[in-house]
């Protein structure tokens, strides 16, 4: 029977990067595991980076596995659950995490899946940025989760983890936190659930846009330039998430942390966030300064 690990967190979290780390300990255990990869938007570059590092990966894109791409996930999950030991699930940072329990206790799945570890992991820097129907999201995965770390765990010493612990508790108004160190594969492997299930849904779908473009060639630096002016500017909605490939680089980006580097693939970045305003955005993609930032 295969066990079914759900790793959440918001956007940009850092869920793939952990995803990584805990794949390699997989390994060393001499487990069989795959990777299904959630995309809000079109297809990304999450199962790109897993796949090069060999990991089996499959994706969904286009929508969310907590509501318009429900049945889809179904499906994988009882196609992969007869030829691996675990799946770990990588959900979109707006997921809404009751509808996995809807999945999971499905009479299709019984006896072939079973939850596993539920681990969600939390950007401490980008806390304050959330507002209040994101912290509600945010903290319903937490509350389900037998896990929480922090993404800056394997960079700050315990004193700053508990730093980062009670800023959490205190912004998603919740009195404790499972908090694991973010490279204890052994207990995080043990981890297990709370069974924490919301009363009510959290429907997202038409809080959260999502947008694709296909900008023009340009250098490292003024990729950088662009995307730091589409997280200021006012006037193009509040972006949360850009990643993608633009030109010739890589990007990989929320508003307090930047990846950009060089790397081959087809052209095209996915910008997430609220109130999006599409025409603003190309207007400082291609280059117009003009607006307020």
């Amino acid at each position: 029977m295969a066990n079914i690990d759900l790793i959440t967190g918001f956007l940009g979290a850092g869920k793939t990067t952990f995803i990584r780390k805990y794949a390699s300990f997989l390994r060393q255990r001499g487990e069989s595991f795959a990777v299904i990869e959630n995309e809000y938007g079109t297809n990304g570059i999450d199962s790109r980076i897993l796949a090069a590092e060999g990991i089996e990966t499959d994706e969904l894109f286009g929508g969310c596995i907590c509501c318009t791409l429900k049945v889809g996930f179904h499906k994988m999950l009882l196609e992969l659950s007869q030829h691996f030991d675990r799946i770990i699930v990588e959900p979109s940072g707006v997921y809404d995490i009751s509808q996995f329990y809807s999945v999971m206790n499905s009479p299709e799945l019984s006896g072939k899946c079973n939850i596993g570890n539920i681990i969600c992991v939390i950007n401490p820097l980008s806390l304050n940025e959330l507002d209040e129907f994101s912290k509600q999201m945010l903290k319903n995965q937490a509350l389900a989760s037998g896990a929480v770390i922090f993404s800056m765990n394997d960079k700050e010493n315990n004193t700053k983890i508990s730093e980062y612990t009670e800023k959490a508790c205190c912004i998603l108004e919740i009195d404790t936190l499972p908090v694991l160190e973010y490279n204890d594969f052994n207990a995080l492997y043990n981890a297990g659930a709370s069974m924490y299930i919301p009363h009510k849904e959290t429907y997202h779908s038409a809080k959260y846009l999502s947008t694709v473009v296909k900008p023009a060639m340009l250098e490292q630096e003024e990729v950088s330039n662009r995307i730091k002016k589409l997280f200021c500017s006012t006037e193009c909605g509040n972006i949360l998430r850009i990643k993608g490939i633009w030109g010739k680089y890589l990007v990989n980006c929320v508003k307090d942390n930047f990846e950009i580097y060089p790397q081959k693939g087809s052209n095209g970045i996915n910008i997430i966030g609220t109130d999006l305003s599409r025409k603003n955005i190309m207007k400082i993609i291609n280059g117009d300064n003009h607006g307020t930032y």
